[in-house]
């Protein structure tokens, strides 16, 4: 894949100020937007939709006496934890109650959690599998027929009927562990997004087979951040942050005028620890990285993005994505998708998807941009080479530096043929990693 034009590798303290910085600590989810860190003992009781706890701690800098009054809230939603930040010169209390008990109808409806519901929508949905239809409200049959074109859209690398692989393995609970080959060949079995039936006349979803099971973790969580941002909108509110566990939506700009500044997690998954920082202003930003949660059994690491075609952990070769776009709703699919897809089929899909965009972290110490995040990304770890992805097939080494593998520098490092032949505009490429932190860390 092809790359072009050098751009300055920035520095974290040119950073200016006033602007909201994301920086998690470490938890556990594949959303490398948030440092998470691995939780103790996160219970099954304590997640929705097998999400797992993520603190993030928002920054707020430079707010002036001229600027709207701040307000911000959490709760502990959707398996984790859920702020809103506003800045609203009138009282926007009302419009936060709406947006959390907006995030709180989505969650009765659609968790996954025996512990803390006898009875929602997709529970009610995986105990009828195999026996008859289950009517679900708008918000379910929205969610369940957009997991499904994302499963079509990604030739089943976001599977929304996952379910049975995720419990085989316990990711999410005090105990997982290590399934034997049978086990996964049987839980595999029951994954199939493309039998499921939904019928928008009489608004029912059906899982054919008996073990069949619904999770839609993967998806529901970025739709609830859509809908608490609508109603902030409808409000009248133009300066917000919506932080959902790690999924990001802004609202507007910085009430100083600049954008909104998040970080994201590097792939090392050690705290204050950066891959770089996004500007943002009104779209949604979600990660998903294999820091976020994971177990070790016999000195091997198995994190929690799970590949259907195998039923092991992804292998992809990737360590963290980033995806960013105006619905989190498809920014959260993509993200997980991309991870198991790898580098050359997720910048291949992203090519077909017009106003989003791609941050990859590769384990080879790479950083993939597509172009509409060139000029507004800052590389902060200083070990990765950084690229811009050109589609004319040929990978296009950065100038101002030896690459690692050591092939020679091009001398005009800009494709011809990729200038033309694409979305993926050629544009700069960035700088190669500085030598000697060439074997640093930052590796998982």
């Amino acid at each position: 894949m092809p790359y072009t034009r050098t751009m300055r590798a920035p520095e974290i303290s040119t950073i200016s100020l006033p602007f909201l910085f994301f920086l998690p600590r470490l938890t556990s989810k594949p959303r490398p937007l948030r440092p998470l860190r691995q939780h103790p003992a996160v219970s099954p009781g304590n997640r929705l939709l097998l999400a797992t706890l993520f603190l993030t701690v928002p920054l707020l800098w430079g707010c002036s006496a001229s600027s709207p009054a701040r307000r911000s809230q959490t709760e502990f939603l959707l398996g984790t934890a859920v702020t809103i930040t506003v800045f609203e010169a009138n009282n926007p209390r009302p419009a936060l109650t709406a947006a959390f008990e907006r995030t709180r109808e989505i969650q009765n409806r659609m968790s996954i959690n025996r512990e803390e519901y006898e009875t929602t929508e997709i529970l009610e949905v995986n105990r009828h599998a195999g026996q008859a239809p289950v009517k679900v409200s708008d918000d379910t049959l929205l969610v369940i027929r957009e997991g499904i074109k994302a499963g079509h859209l990604t030739g089943g690398a976001f599977d929304i009927t996952i379910a049975p692989l995720i419990a085989l393995w316990g990711m999410g609970t005090e105990t997982p562990s290590v399934p034997t080959k049978e086990e996964i060949l049987r839980a595999r079995s029951a994954l199939d997004f493309r039998s499921l039936v939904v019928d928008e006349e009489s608004r029912t979803v059906f899982l054919p087979r008996p073990g069949m099971a619904l999770d839609v973790g993967g998806i529901a969580k970025g739709y609830a951040v859509d809908e608490g941002a609508r109603i902030l909108r409808e409000a009248g509110i133009q300066h917000a942050l919506l932080d959902y566990g790690g999924d990001i939506v802004t609202v507007g700009e910085h009430p100083r005028g600049t954008p909104w500044r998040i970080g994201l997690q590097h792939p090392s998954g050690e705290r204050d620890r950066y891959l770089g920082v996004l500007s943002s202003r009104d779209e949604s930003v979600v990660s998903s990285g294999a820091y976020e949660r994971f177990f070790e059994e016999e000195g091997v690491r198995y994190h929690h993005i799970f590949d259907p075609a195998t039923g092991y952990p992804s292998e992809s070769g990737l360590t963290s994505v980033t995806v960013v776009g105006p619905r989190a709703i498809i920014t959260d699919a993509l993200s997980t998708a991309i991870f198991v897809m790898g580098l050359e089929a997720g910048m291949k899909l992203m090519e077909e998807l017009p106003g989003y965009e791609a941050i990859i972290a590769t384990g080879d110490d790479r950083i993939i941009l597509t172009p509409g995040v060139a000029d507004r990304f800052e590389r902060t770890a200083p070990e990765y080479a950084l690229f811009v992805a050109c589609s004319c097939g040929t990978d296009h080494p950065l100038g101002g530096g030896q690459p690692r593998e050591g092939i020679a520098l091009p001398e005009n490092p800009v494709c011809p043929e990729g200038l033309a032949s694409s979305p993926f505009t050629n544009r700069l490429v960035g700088t190669p990693p500085r030598q000697q932190d060439q074997e640093g860390p930052g590796r998982n």
